[in-house]
C-alpha cells in the first residue's frame, strides 16, 4: 500500500515536472530572485549565519513569496505563448521554404528532378489502375488455370476407367458388282 502511493507521488511530481508550464514557472521565479541565489551559494565567508538570515527574510519581506509567484506563472504564460508562437513561425518558415521555394529553384535550375504534383497524381492514379488491372488478370490466370487443371483431371480419369468399347462392326459386304464400262457407237 505504502510502497503504491509513493509510486504514484513518484509518478505525478515527474509527470508535472515535465510539463513546459511548471518548468516555465520555475525557471522565471529562478530569473526573478537571481539575487537570492546566488547570495546563498557566494556569501562573504566573514558573514555570519544571523546576517544571511537577516539577508533572506529582507528579501522575502521586500518581495512577497506570493505575489512574486502569481507575478511569475504570468510572465511563464506570456514565455511559453511567445516560445510557441516562435515555434510555429520557424515551422512556416521551414515549411515555406520546403514546399513553396524549392519546388521553383528546382523548376529553374533542373527541371528533371522536380515533377508537378497534377503530373504525380495523374501518373499515380494510372498505377494504380494499372495494379488493379493486373491483379484481375492475374486472378483470371489463376481461375484458367484451375479450370485447365480439373479438365486434365477429369480426362485422365475418363482415360483410366474407360469402358471397353464392343468391336461388333458387321463384316464388310464382299459382295462387290463389277461394272464394265459402256462403249456408245453412233
Amino acid at each position: 500500500m505504502i510502497k503504491d502511493l509513493l509510486i504514484s507521488f513518484k509518478d505525478n511530481i515527474k509527470s508535472k515536472s515535465v510539463n513546459p508550464l511548471f518548468g516555465a514557472i520555475i525557471i522565471v521565479w529562478l530569473v526573478k530572485n537571481w539575487n537570492l541565489f546566488f547570495s546563498l551559494y557566494y556569501f562573504d565567508p566573514k558573514a555570519s549565519l544571523v546576517e544571511k538570515r537577516a539577508f533572506v527574510i529582507e528579501h522575502f519581506t521586500n518581495r512577497p513569496f506570493l505575489g512574486t509567484l502569481l507575478w511569475c506563472i504570468g510572465e511563464a504564460f506570456i514565455v511559453l505563448a511567445l516560445s510557441y508562437l516562435l515555434l510555429n513561425a520557424a515551422r512556416l518558415i521551414i515549411n515555406f521554404y520546403e514546399k513553396r521555394l524549392t519546388p521553383y529553384v528546382y523548376k529553374w535550375t533542373d527541371e528533371k528532378s522536380i515533377v508537378l504534383k497534377s503530373k504525380y497524381d495523374t501518373l499515380e492514379s494510372e498505377r494504380k489502375r494499372l495494379e488493379k488491372k493486373v491483379e484481375e488478370e492475374r486472378d483470371a490466370k489463376l481461375k484458367l488455370q484451375e479450370d485447365y487443371d480439373n479438365l486434365e483431371k477429369r480426362y485422365s480419369e475418363l482415360l483410366v476407367n474407360k469402358p471397353e468399347q464392343k468391336t461388333d462392326v458387321s463384316p464388310i459386304n464382299t459382295n462387290v458388282v463389277n461394272i464394265q464400262p459402256v462403249e456408245w457407237t453412233v
